[in-house]
């Protein structure tokens, strides 16, 4: 009998792309307003047919350079999430769509567009943590691991704190909220685009049981071409 294959394995923005969609996806308050239509993407939220909808993606990456960062393995990733909504929709979709309270937020029945997108915003900001997307990262992997008969990552103390060894995380801050009305065909859309800066630095030693792409690195050229970096061979990846 053939062996099924492996999932795809994902490099660090991926999984840091997913872990924020899981994260907003099992908070009261973004799992009541967007539903199932959160994507890790800058693609599928527009195709939503109804909204809100939001979609997550990076907008760029760079190593961090300071004395207060030495290592060049350490990176800024900046990250978008995108929110979609339209005038005259309950925050949960659909004119006068029933809406709880959620989260300390008060969700009306029907909503102008900047009240939606304020709504909306403030709930997405509240949930994203760097705690809450670190423990998304862990059981991404293990669900990866496990549909790859593989054993599960055990939490180890890092930094006075039980961490996954896939969760890197140094800092996460917002720096910017844009807000705007895009046309999509005979739809107008408004947006709210938030912007966060996320820290991470290189996977620790005590990782060993991820795979070798998990714990690659991307460096980029001037000429934006990438090169992957596998771990040294006289470091081996011991495989689980």
């Amino acid at each position: 009998m053939a062996m099924a294959p492996e999932p795809l394995l994902l490099p660090a923005r991926a999984l840091i792309r997913h872990a924020l969609c899981r994260v907003l996806s099992q908070g009261a308050a973004c799992s009541a307003l967007f539903g199932d239509r959160l994507y890790p993407n800058r693609t599928e939220h527009w195709q939503a047919s109804v909204l809100p909808a939001c979609g997550v993606f990076a907008l760029a990456e760079s190593p961090l350079e300071s004395d207060a960062s030495p290592d060049p393995q350490e990176r800024r990733l900046s990250l978008e999430v995108e929110i979609l909504a339209q005038a005259g929709q309950g925050p949960c979709g659909g004119p006068g769509a029933e809406a709880p309270e959620q989260g300390g937020l008060c969700l009306p029945q029907r909503c102008s567009l900047d009240d939606n997108l304020d709504i909306l915003a403030a709930a997405v900001e509240k949930a994203l943590t760097l705690d809450a997307i670190g423990e998304a990262m862990g059981a991404i992997v293990n669900e990866r691991r496990a549909a790859a008969g593989k054993p599960p990552l055990e939490k180890s103390i890092r930094q006075g704190e039980r961490r996954w060894p896939c969760d890197a995380l140094l800092l996460l801050k917002l720096t910017s909220l844009d807000l705007g009305i895009a046309v999509d065909g005979e739809r107008e859309i408004g947006v709210a685009a938030l912007s966060f800066d996320l820290e991470y630095g290189p996977l620790p030693l005590d990782a060993a049981g991820l795979d070798d792409f998990l714990l690659a690195s991307t460096s980029i050229r001037e000429d934006f071409t990438g090169r992957v970096e596998l771990p040294a061979a006289s470091d081996p990846i011991q495989g689980a």
